[in-house]
């Protein structure tokens, strides 16, 4: 069903005519500009066997083996959402492909002020929920963790032994680094996206106006510009 719920999501669509404000489609749970191979500079989601795409047809095939798996021919699920402008967007968008693509499944929207939503998810109190995550520094290895049995934020308590045991060796960074550490995750990257425990959809974009009289200003995937490094040119 999770992947069902995947291949029906357009998410250029969601992109560029819902949410509106600069986001770009998901490839995959980790964003473009995180992290590249350290042999020939490739996107970390360029080595992927896959990117996450809209599929219509393999959206309806995976959701009839949904129903035998569950022996159901209809489901309702609730996706339980913030109460902000970007998720209730998302979760309308969501709700909308999702009955559309896959007939038989009914789509509840639930949307709450942040700290309920939160409290809920550590409770496991909900079925689908939206979230979002940002990084403290450039490696594919924190959005892979997410996914891992032990981390504190695996709301779903998903669990994987051959995706632990890569990650196990991804985070043995005294044994193995560079090249070797950079196709474990890989590695990783494709055990979630043929489970994708986590169905990512967009990526953030910041916008930022700057005169072409100033210079100095560099914008990065983790940090603002240090504006004590502008000038005037």
């Amino acid at each position: 069903f999770r992947l069902a719920v995947s291949y029906a999501l357009n998410r250029k669509q969601l992109t560029d005519n819902v949410l509106q404000d600069g986001s770009t489609p998901a490839k995959s749970m980790v964003p473009e500009g995180d992290g590249t191979d350290p042999t020939n500079g490739k996107d970390f989601n360029k080595e992927l066997a896959t990117n996450l795409k809209y599929d219509k047809q393999l959206a309806q095939s995976y959701w009839k083996k949904a129903q035998q798996q569950l022996g159901k021919k209809t489901l309702s699920v609730q996706l339980l959402t913030e109460d902000d402008s970007d998720q209730k967007k998302l979760g309308e968008y969501v709700q909308s492909a999702v009955e559309k693509t896959l007939k038989g499944v009914t789509v509840e929207l639930t949307s709450v002020p942040q700290q309920q939503q939160l409290t809920r998810m550590f409770g496991g109190n909900y079925q689908i929920t939206a979230t979002g995550w940002s990084t403290d520094y450039p490696d594919p290895s924190d959005y892979l963790n997410l996914m891992t049995k032990a981390n504190t934020v695996n709301f779903t308590h998903w669990t994987n032994a051959s995706y632990e045991n890569v990650m196990a060796k991804v985070n043995d960074t005294s044994k193995y680094s560079g090249k070797e550490r950079w196709n474990l995750m890989v590695k990783a990257g494709n055990i979630a996206m043929q489970q994708q425990p986590d169905v990512a959809t967009y990526q953030d974009t910041d916008v930022h106006l700057v005169s072409s009289k100033v210079g100095g200003l560099k914008y990065s995937l983790l940090t603002d510009s240090l504006y004590r490094y502008a000038y005037w040119k």
